[in-house]
């Protein structure tokens, strides 16, 4: 809940303790060590979720680029794709190549998502 941005008595009302209470336990050593495995867990299985999903997100971009992909779902499926490999270049550190669509600038992507009729 801290990593979230929730406030020591936010985190107690939600325990039933009293913010005093989780003000001793973020002093803690063990209860600090304990709070950031959790969050290196919970990093690891959102980067391996991201990560099986980069294939078909990079998948999803090549058809839409080569036309092989319209239309309205196509245009969701793209946002959802750059969404996903830019959130794993974010939380992976991986940098892709700028060939291809990466290169291309804003106003050149916004040219292949369909038009409203």
């Amino acid at each position: 809940m801290m990593a979230e941005g929730f406030s020591y008595g936010e985190i107690g009302e939600k325990v039933q303790r009293t913010e005093k209470t989780i003000e001793r336990w973020c002093r803690d050593e063990d209860f600090v060590k304990l709070v950031e495995e959790h969050l290196a867990r919970r990093k690891n299985l959102t980067g391996d979720l991201l990560e099986a999903s980069e294939a078909e997100a990079a998948r999803v971009v090549s058809q839409v680029v080569s036309g092989k992909l319209a239309g309205t779902e196509a245009a969701l499926r793209y946002k959802a794709a750059v969404y996903v490999l830019a959130r794993a270049e974010k939380l992976l550190g991986k940098t892709p190549p700028r060939t291809g669509l990466m290169a291309l600038t804003e106003e050149e992507i916004s040219e292949l998502e369909p038009k409203d009729e």
